[in-house]
């Protein structure tokens, strides 16, 4: 009994390889074939200025958002078309005192004697209170530890005409240790180049990521964001836009900026939270495959097998000893 058990796991882990394996020379491929100087040399055509709501989840972040705050305040869209609101999650800092004396800035305060409630969830919050009251195009999500470029909304508002949940490119900027910087930057431009625009070229849904991406209104009312775990919103999300057929597409030149204060066992620990996120994402989904779902839920269904955070995990922390 006990051979066949093993029998049967070893014919389970060479299928998951071959998959792996063949999944990673096909996106290899598509992604060969994508014009990047061509989509940077792009021009914005947009139709029109879109009206955009952007949402910043912010927790203790007074180092940083001000600068987020003055780039957002100086981007090249036009003032009366966009505003910026500010998620302060339980904050600590003098925040919301520097917010306040900025101005032109909404501040939607969460104040609990708890722990903080977290970005997903904060996120929920402040949408259900702005799709009932206003109207908007869409919405725009981003970090408070984050800086873009001053063409970001421009950006966004011509993707937006073309895809309905568009994601973008995260860039980090470590100042406690460069060394796990230089190591998640590799990372990214691993999953950037090969990956993100693989899937993107084979029609593929990408992983919707709150720090930086564009969602539009029509979207969010029709699908709106379900109560999940924290760390499994984003997934659970993407899963439900793929039932409706409906891909988050990712744009290269839709780039954030992200500076990392964590340490090193704060972004293992993150890692971990997200590497059991995938894992149990995955297996309640495993139950609806043999549903009558779309071809692309399912696809991203198995593609979740392959975004274990443990490699990277195993990554740092040899790596880090290594350089010490």
């Amino acid at each position: 009994m006990n051979l066949l058990i093993i029998n049967l796991l070893s014919v389970f882990i060479l299928i998951y390889l071959a998959y792996f394996l063949l999944n990673f020379l096909y996106l290899a491929y598509c992604a060969s074939k994508i014009r990047i100087k061509e989509i940077k040399r792009r021009s914005y055509n947009a139709k029109y200025c879109q009206n955009l709501s952007v949402l910043i989840y912010s927790h203790n972040n007074s180092s940083t958002i001000v600068n987020l705050i003055e780039n957002l305040k100086n981007q090249a869209y036009p003032n009366d078309k966009y505003t910026i609101n500010v998620i302060l999650d339980n904050c600590t800092d003098d925040s919301a005192k520097l917010l306040e004396i900025l101005g032109k800035t909404r501040l939607w305060r969460i104040n609990t004697d708890q722990k903080p409630l977290g970005k997903n969830k904060s996120i929920i919050w402040l949408l259900d209170r702005i799709l009932a009251s206003e109207n908007t195009n869409a919405f725009v999500f981003l970090n408070g530890n984050s800086i873009v470029k001053d063409d970001f909304l421009n950006r966004i508002n011509e993707m937006l005409f073309e895809n309905p949940v568009v994601v973008g490119k995260i860039e980090y900027s470590n100042k406690i240790h460069s060394f796990i910087n230089g190591v998640l930057n590799f990372r990214n431009e691993y999953k950037n180049k090969i990956l993100r625009n693989g899937r993107l070229i084979a029609g593929l849904s990408n992983m919707l990521n709150t720090d930086v991406c564009a969602i539009s209104q029509n979207v969010l009312e029709k699908i709106p964001f379900a109560r999940f775990e924290e760390f499994e919103t984003e997934i659970d999300y993407t899963l439900l836009l793929a039932k409706y057929n409906i891909n988050v597409n990712f744009d290269s030149n839709l780039t954030l900026y992200k500076q990392i204060n964590e340490n090193i066992d704060e972004i293992i620990k993150n890692k971990l939270d997200k590497a059991a996120a995938y894992l149990n994402v995955f297996i309640k989904n495993l139950k609806l495959f043999f549903k009558p779902y779309p071809l692309k839920h399912k696809e991203l269904t198995l593609s979740i097998a392959n975004s274990s955070e443990y490699p990277v995990i195993a990554g740092i922390i040899l790596l880090n000893l290594f350089a010490s």
